[in-house]
């Protein structure tokens, strides 16, 4: 008995340990929190925008999103209630800005509740019929606890991710014949052997991140191939 007296009091302690770091490191964390990432893709900003602004198709190419039910729109926006796989949490997608084929604001909102805060999307041409596409995510964490959390996992894991699925679906859908795709994070660029790019690390950050991006095991082991380097600078 004065065992499990002495386990129950050590789990008990263990706990209130964990709770108290979770709430101090929230507190540490800001309130906002805005994050910028940015991907290559080879496709023209029309195609990209076309995937991008059709909400109702996202859980056909989003790791995160289980359903998409259309609403009527919100002071004449574009609106959604959007299920994500993940506890199956439910917000308000909102597209509260367009300008095709260059810029897409969403506004994420829990339902009867408080903003969360908004994606928006930036595309720019570049001179080789592709596009670059810069993701912010601008948020509102007022829960020390939900902020803690954000940090450990990353602020700008979901944005990653997002932008992970983004570069799957346009590589699948229009990059069959090549196998051209781009993802511009820690390593660089990441290019297939049809179309010798330039990626700008060290092969093995590179291959690193290709892993933990989910890319192919293809593409992983390209990152890793010498002859597909060249110094940024030249």
């Amino acid at each position: 008995m004065k065992i499990l007296m002495l386990i129950t009091a050590g789990i008990f302690i263990v706990l209130v340990l964990v709770i108290l770091t979770l709430l101090i490191m929230g507190l540490l964390q800001p309130v906002k929190h805005s994050v910028t990432r940015s991907i290559h893709l080879h496709q023209p900003p029309a195609t990209v925008f076309a995937v991008l602004t059709n909400t109702a198709a996202l859980p056909t190419w989003s790791t995160t999103v289980q359903t998409v039910e259309p609403l009527p729109d919100s002071d004449g926006k574009p609106t959604f209630r959007v299920t994500m796989k993940w506890g199956h949490l439910q917000m308000l997608m909102t597209q509260l800005k367009t300008v095709a084929p260059t810029q897409l604001v969403i506004r994420m909102a829990r339902e009867n509740g408080p903003i969360l805060g908004t994606w928006t999307y930036q595309l720019t041409a570049d001179n080789n019929g592709g596009c670059n596409i810069a993701l912010t995510e601008e948020g509102e964490l007022k829960n020390p606890f939900l902020r803690a959390i954000a940090w450990l996992r990353g602020s700008d894991t979901n944005i990653k991710q997002t932008l992970r699925d983004l570069a799957q679906k346009i590589h699948q859908k229009y990059d069959r014949s090549t196998g051209v795709i781009f993802i511009r994070g820690n390593c660089g660029r990441v290019s297939n052997a049809n179309t010798p790019k330039f990626i700008t690390a060290r092969a093995g950050s590179c291959k690193r991140f290709a892993m933990k991006m989910g890319l192919s095991p293809h593409l992983q082991n390209l990152a890793m191939a010498p002859k597909y380097w060249r110094n940024a600078n030249n």
